[in-house]
């Protein structure tokens, strides 16, 4: 498991690269601090993240702990996975031992369709489908008094700061020209099913023949993560034709942002920086392992907050993660971060960044799992 001496390496890497940053942005190239020219952008300093440590493999020997890894967080109590076909949540201490949360059931403290999870506070909160809002503390007790049921329950929870937790909800309706419209509310949660703060909304109109999908598609449009040490939200949307990161005080309050126009980018406007195209001028656009000429925005399809605050958008979902990280302070990209390592026949990954590490769960065709621990290389 993970140790103190790995999470200061880590944070060690991660601070001498934004110092490295920081000075040649201060002193720039050559004699006299003259700098690059105006309107140039030097290529960010450029990270390889590899697995260090498998911390689950379903589909082989760990069946006795987890059927199926559905939501995983890495938290100082340790590693928590959403297992919904066991229906319940486990927790991997750093000491290798296990922990269960719920069993199968509709009783006090059971799990019948477990969607989401979130830890938070040293609480650890379940959203199931037929249940409602199911609480443990982190050592596996269950809290009947935090515990209810509520109509329209949160989606793709987030842990935020003070033991609160960011989540998604989506309102069906009819419009006035009698179509099919869905409403998106990023909400900012305490202990009750009422948001304390509505922090971003929008309104979709869905696909009758296919509604499934259609508010699928809508929902991954947002994504968002905590820095639980500032108590500010970042949420990012991403549209057509624009991208857009917000930073939200306690109170809803706007203190971070950033949007970003698609416009059309001609391929001699990227530069290639060691095998992979850097956007010369925009932040965001076309930082991606394959680029085309044309209009292209790619899909922030995660956030994440490491331990020095910084934050990490990941961009598309091609089977090898591209992270931008972006110092909160100055807006400034530090540098970009390329996943190596992984299996090439995976059909999914999916990433998290915590202050307590990155972790990597890849999919392959037949269903296997694999969760891994990451380590940074600088390359």
């Amino acid at each position: 498991m993970w140790s103190d001496s790995d999470r200061r390496a880590e944070t060690g890497v991660l601070r001498a690269v934004a110092l490295a940053v920081i000075a040649f942005s201060i002193s720039g190239p050559g004699c006299g601090g003259s700098g690059p020219a105006t309107g140039a952008l030097e290529p960010p300093t450029r990270l390889l993240l590899t697995p260090c440590e498998t911390l689950l493999s379903v589909g082989s020997d760990d069946y006795d702990s987890v059927y199926s890894i559905d939501g995983f967080q890495l938290a100082e109590e340790g590693l928590f996975v959403l297992d919904c076909a066991g229906r319940r949540v486990v927790r991997l201490d750093p000491g290798g031992e296990w922990t269960f949360f719920g069993e199968s059931g509709e009783g006090p403290g059971c799990l019948l369709n477990p969607v989401s999870f979130v830890v938070s506070g040293g609480t650890v909160r379940v959203i199931d489908a037929a249940l409602g809002t199911v609480c443990f503390s982190t050592d596996g007790e269950y809290l009947s008094d935090r515990s209810f049921f509520a109509a329209n329950l949160p989606v793709a929870l987030a842990a935020s700061a003070g033991g609160g937790h960011v989540g998604l909800i989506a309102e069906s309706s009819i419009n006035e020209h009698g179509d099919l419209e869905a409403q998106l509310s990023v909400c900012l949660f305490q202990d009750g099913a009422e948001p304390v703060a509505t922090l971003e909304g929008s309104s979709i109109t869905l696909d009758p023949m296919d509604v499934s999908n259609s508010l699928y598609e809508a929902l991954t449009r947002y994504r968002y993560a905590s820095d639980l040490s500032s108590g500010v939200v970042y949420v990012s949307r991403t549209e057509p034709d624009l991208v857009s990161i917000r930073g939200y005080d306690c109170e809803g309050q706007v203190v971070f942002e950033f949007c970003e126009n698609a416009q059309p980018v001609r391929v001699t406007d990227i530069e290639a920086s060691q095998g992979s195209p850097m956007a010369s001028g925009p932040l965001l656009r076309n930082r991606v392992a394959e680029v085309s000429p044309g209009e292209y925005l790619p899909q922030v399809s995660e956030l994440g907050i490491d331990s020095l605050g910084n934050l990490w958008v990941r961009l598309g979902t091609e089977a090898a993660p591209t992270f931008l990280v972006i110092s909160t302070a100055t807006e400034e990209v530090l540098y970009e971060a390329v996943a190596s390592g992984l299996d090439s026949e995976s059909s999914l990954i999916e990433t998290s960044v915590t202050p307590y590490g990155i972790l990597v769960k890849e999919t392959d065709e037949w269903g296997n799992q694999e969760l891994y621990r990451i380590r940074f290389v600088e390359r």
